[in-house]
């Protein structure tokens, strides 16, 4: 049976290699709780679940233990995140099936902490959020695999797409700034999905959501999806795709010190139009209009926690780059 990562029998297992560390030479020491790692990943822990253990030895509790030891076990740390060659990269359960370059790749984009689990997650509801980007679909996991499977697909580095397991995890991701690091993708199915034919949800940590992809397989699949994208300081955006069509988008985008207000296609008969007139354009769309609009469109509350809980398998795209 796999032991659960909140297992004390396993952080009581760290503590003990940890108080006996300057009892014997240091790469013997090193090498049992390589060990340890070793033996957790056999028995079937996730990279987040080890990663969450490791984590908890910068605890005030811990400060007791060797220095040494402590300064091993960020060095683990520091290899289980990725930042190590990739060759030294241990592999974990619910990795996706790559090389050893593909599977650094998806272990430094961070998509395998999204919704990080049961003690370090704290959800956080939509109206404390200064970031939203978020998009409902009608496709599912296998229209996503098929297209990038096809010879429809043009594109000339498919992202490595793969299955995991889920908990209830706030599955939100962090949006990069930048394009130091690759894009990363997740489409999940909600605790409360089950209505106006749009399922499943797209999260991404690229700043535009990654619309080049909802695009393509909208394109591909002749399906819709609806995204809004909020950020405090740049952005505000409500946008429809239809066969790979943007019919509708409402917009306002901070130009340098100025903002701007966009819209085209036919207005829909939920949209509150009085507000596009306001002086201020930032002010033009609020986050909670968009979360109306989303909801108006998809039947997803954003205000319900359930919207970025899954209780099924995640699909998982890592930006493939050469």
């Amino acid at each position: 049976m796999k032991p659960d990562p909140c297992d004390t029998d396993a952080l009581d297992h760290l503590r003990d290699i940890l108080s006996a560390w300057n009892e014997h030479p240091e790469a013997q020491s090193q090498a049992t709780l390589d060990a340890f790692i070793c033996h957790l990943n056999a028995c079937g822990w996730t990279r987040l679940e080890v990663y969450e253990l490791l984590q908890r030895t910068c605890s005030p509790a811990f400060a007791q233990f060797p220095q040494g030891g402590l300064a091993y076990v960020a060095d683990v740390e520091t290899a289980v995140i990725g930042h190590v060659a990739p060759a030294a990269i241990m592999r974990f359960s619910d990795d996706p099936v790559g090389d050893v370059e593909q599977l650094a790749q998806y272990v430094r984009s961070g998509i395998w902490r999204a919704g990080q689990s049961r003690q370090m997650a704290q959800p956080m509801a939509y109206q404390y959020a200064n970031m939203l980007n978020i998009a409902a679909t009608e496709f599912s996991f296998d229209d996503v695999e098929r297209f990038f499977r096809s010879d429809d697909c043009r594109w000339k580095f498919r992202p490595i797409i793969s299955r995991s397991s889920s908990s209830t995890c706030d599955l939100r991701m962090s949006v990069q700034s930048g394009g130091a690091h690759p894009a990363v993708g997740v489409l999940y199915r909600p605790v409360n999905a089950g209505g106006r034919g749009f399922d499943h949800l797209f999260t991404s940590n690229m700043a535009d959501g990654w619309e080049s992809l909802l695009v393509s397989v909208s394109a591909n699949t002749n399906m819709s999806c609806i995204s809004i994208r909020y950020d405090e300081q740049k952005i505000r955006e409500f946008k429809i795709i239809r066969a790979g069509a943007i019919v509708r988008v409402v917009q306002a985008i901070r130009d340098g010190d100025r903002w701007n207000f966009f819209s085209a296609g036919e207005a829909l008969g939920f949209e509150e139009q009085d507000l596009y007139a306001s002086r201020v354009k930032k002010d033009r769309l609020p986050l909670e209009l968009l979360v109306r609009y989303f909801r108006c469109c998809s039947g997803f509350d954003l205000s319900d926690q359930n919207t970025f809980r899954s209780e099924r398998e995640l699909l998982q795209l890592v930006e493939q780059r050469r």
